[in-house]
């Protein structure tokens, strides 16, 4: 008796919708998809200069494509930048606002050359970032700088810790300014050091009295 020959591969040649429905017959089972890429961790942060060194021709005008054009690999380092002794003055504001913006958490601006306007850009960057630690410390920064920064501390409600030693400008009206803000509920601030040749009187006495009638810790007031 003649052998029948099997007709099954004909079929499955010759009729598409035999061959979708029965991929067995279609090459096999089809293979399951290759798994994802595995996460690649983001290039470590350099742990005391994130951003390039700043060439004194150009200040800090990288800070343009830095922060817009940067993806997270190095936005994640942009969350403590010490720039001090950087010789930065009032023409840097508007680069350090965007730097502000940009997720900035602890921000080291110490020993610089920043005065009023370099603080009323500061303040306006403030009630947009998350800004948690900001030392101005040694700088030229006078009563009407720090009246700004004062009056934001009741938009900023991450800020914990303001630094203004050491600038020689700041008297009575920082004093002043800073007593009104810290008896507001809404000013978040827990450290403060504004200490000063030219503050002293009833007006630093308002402040010691306002920052303790708060109910914050005194030794955290440096004046």
């Amino acid at each position: 008796m003649r052998a029948v020959k099997p007709c099954i591969p004909w079929i499955v040649l010759t009729c598409p919708w035999v061959s979708s429905a029965f991929p067995l017959f279609n090459g096999g089972l089809q293979e399951s998809p290759p798994p994802p890429p595995a996460a690649v961790d983001p290039i470590p942060c350099r742990e005391h200069r994130p951003l390039p060194s700043i060439d004194p021709a150009i200040g800090l005008s990288w800070l343009d494509h830095i922060v817009q054009d940067s993806g997270d690999t190095l936005r994640h380092c942009l969350k403590r930048v010490s720039l001090g002794w950087e010789e930065l003055s009032d023409e840097d504001a508007p680069q350090l606002m965007k730097l502000i913006r940009a997720g900035v958490e602890v921000l080291y601006l110490f020993q610089n050359q920043l005065g009023d306007g370099a603080a009323r850009a500061i303040a306006a960057a403030l009630p947009e970032s998350g800004l948690r630690e900001l030392d101005l410390a040694h700088n030229s920064i006078r009563d009407e700088g720090a009246a700004a920064l004062a009056a934001a501390l009741t938009s900023s409600p991450t800020l914990r810790i303001l630094r203004l030693n050491a600038n020689e400008g700041l008297g009575n009206g920082a004093a002043g300014a800073f007593a009104a803000a810290v008896a507001d509920v809404r000013c978040p601030i827990d450290e403060l050091w504004l200490s000063s040749g030219q503050m002293k009187g009833r007006a630093a006495e308002r402040l010691r009295r306002a920052w303790r009638e708060s109910g914050r810790d005194e030794a955290r007031l440096v004046m």
